[in-house]
């Protein structure tokens, strides 16, 4: 899970990254005439894609509470039940 959610993090930050490139790219080849509907929506592609960012580590640094929180519980069962 946490592999997937990397890998998913990662895609994002190259996107993130294609589109800064693809939106410079484009102002350099305008003569200045740029349409603000197509910029309006490329700097919200751009924040779309940070929050996914920001919200898979997040999910990233849940996950990993969770599993510790488990491997706490399990130990516990364990000890509880005189197997450890």
């Amino acid at each position: 899970m946490e592999a997937l959610l990397t890998n998913k993090e990662e895609a994002l930050k190259d996107y993130a990254r294609q589109l800064s490139q693809a939106e410079e790219k484009w102002r350099q080849e305008t003569t200045g005439q740029a349409d603000p509907r197509l910029l309006a929506a490329m700097e919200s592609d751009k924040v779309a894609a940070s929050r996914a960012v920001t919200q898979n580590n997040k999910l990233k640094e849940q996950m990993i509470e969770l599993q510790e929180a488990f491997a706490r519980l399990v130990s516990c069962f364990t000890y509880i039940n005189g197997l450890y």
